[in-house]
């Protein structure tokens, strides 16, 4: 909606950012301060695209947060699996040593045994 003040009878239009230039019948140029819906939704569409633009950059920034937590997750998981290799590898040498013990205990007995055959006979 257009609203003129103050009216002309015939007139043409140009809308100049809230002001119309108007040609009357005599040919007579008169500036006229327009009263428009279009300036409204101007500022309407104008507000609409600030949200957006706050949601876009929100989405982004929860995008942002998720992708950081994701990676503290991996890396929390990569850590894990690295103490769960570290456990193995303790665990194979705990083996190891405890078959190095048994080992030596045998050749001791071996060792004590062959010595008592010696000594008997």
């Amino acid at each position: 909606m257009v609203t003129l003040i103050p009216t002309a009878s015939s007139f043409n239009t140009s809308n100049i950012s809230g002001r119309a230039v108007v040609t009357n019948v005599a040919g007579n140029l008169t500036t006229y301060i327009v009263n428009t819906d279009m300036e409204r939704e101007r500022g309407e569409r104008g507000k609409e695209k600030e949200e957006r633009q706050k949601e876009k950059e929100e989405r982004q920034k929860e995008k942002e947060e998720r992708k950081e937590r994701e990676r503290e997750e991996e890396e929390k998981r990569e850590r894990k699996r690295q103490k769960e290799k570290e456990r193995e590898k303790e665990k194979e040498r705990g083996m190891f040593t405890c078959c190095y013990n048994f080992i030596g205990l045998l050749v001791t007995e071996v060792m004590k045994l062959s010595r008592r055959k010696s000594a008997c006979g």
